[in-house]
């Protein structure tokens, strides 16, 4: 089965897609972490502000809500691979999933026909 042409064709296609699926989330990723870098540099600079103006500093609460807001996006930044393998995992999942709920429909199909067969056939024996 593993030598057929037409099986080999099957597993380029699906990995192929799941190459181009990858590669879409490393660029967002990537995008993703540029973002992260910017919100950093935001913080920093209204850090060093309020170090300045620390009793009346008027944006104390954004800068603890852009902190907070970026310990989620820090781990996407700091270990990008292990994001992608996460999402790659699901996405492979998925995609063995689909095939077996697809195999499984398509074996009941014939199953249902070939009752139909056999139920035809005893009905023209009788």
């Amino acid at each position: 089965m593993t030598d057929s042409k037409d099986y080999r064709q099957y597993l380029e296609l699906h990995f192929s897609t799941i190459q181009e699926t990858l590669g879409r989330i490393e660029a967002q990723t990537k995008k993703t972490n540029g973002r992260v870098s910017e919100l950093e540099n935001e913080v920093e600079i209204l850090h060093e502000k309020l170090v300045l103006h620390p009793i009346e500093c008027s944006k104390a609460k954004e800068i603890s809500d852009l902190k907070d807001d970026l310990i989620e996006y820090k781990f996407l930044k700091r270990h990008p691979t292990w994001t992608i393998i996460i999402i790659a995992f699901f996405v492979i999942s998925l995609i063995i999933s689909s095939y077996g709920t697809f195999s499984t429909i398509a074996n009941n199909i014939k199953t249902k026909d070939m009752q139909d067969e056999v139920h035809e056939i005893k009905e023209t024996i009788k």
